[in-house]
């Protein structure tokens, strides 16, 4: 559940921001706009596999508690074969090189639902109305969120063709600041405590 307060706001910055972010961190130099657009679309396709992928890893070590090592190993050894496959075929696509981002996303998220479904099978420990009902609440205030990001994709949404200044760095920054202080009242309000007690979790190991 904390995986996925994070990973779905972040999911949301990487999709909506992507072109911005490359704009910010590498066009200058030798790489023009155009190599923007294209690692910008590339990072927008695998801002939907960010809670996926993470899913993944994260369940793999479930299974290494259990000193389970042949199921991970399996469903790794799956997801990569669908990997290269999808990328083999979707490169070739209209989406071109982000076709492989999309065979990342679509791979990994398939096969975190197939270790959820199969810890579901043979545990009564994971409750899927409950995660669904975490999801829907991290949806919720994800898009509560898209307030500042709607305001500065309609005044703000051309500036990164233009390369990185100081004022539209500060601007963004301030917006990426606003989505993530809304997300995380939303959470308080809607009970996502998960996220919070993480930290305090921390603080009192520390």
């Amino acid at each position: 559940i904390s995986l996925m307060a994070l990973l779905i706001p972040s999911s949301v910055i990487m999709y909506f921001f992507g072109y911005d972010i490359i704009s910010i961190g590498m066009m200058r130099g030798r790489f023009t706009l155009e190599n923007t657009q294209m690692t910008g679309f590339v990072l927008q396709g695998y801002a939907w596999g960010l809670l996926g992928t993470g899913a993944f890893n994260f369940i793999q070590r479930y299974y290494y508690a259990l000193d389970n090592y042949k199921k991970p190993f399996c469903f790794a050894m799956m997801v990569a074969a669908m990997d290269i496959t999808l990328s083999m075929w979707l490169k070739e696509t209209p989406l071109r090189v982000c076709g492989l981002a999309w065979a990342n996303t679509i791979s990994f998220t398939v096969g975190s639902c197939i270790m959820l479904l199969d810890i579901k099978l043979t545990s009564k420990n994971l409750s899927i109305l409950r995660m669904l009902r975490e999801l829907g609440l991290v949806m919720v205030a994800s898009t509560g969120g898209m307030l500042p990001v709607a305001a500065y994709l309609h005044f703000c949404g051309s500036w990164w063709k233009k390369g990185a200044t100081a004022g539209y760095f500060r601007i963004f920054v301030v917006t990426c600041a606003a989505f993530s202080i809304i997300v995380l009242a939303l959470y308080k309000v809607l009970g996502v405590n998960s996220i919070f007690n993480l930290r305090s979790n921390r603080t009192s190991r520390s």
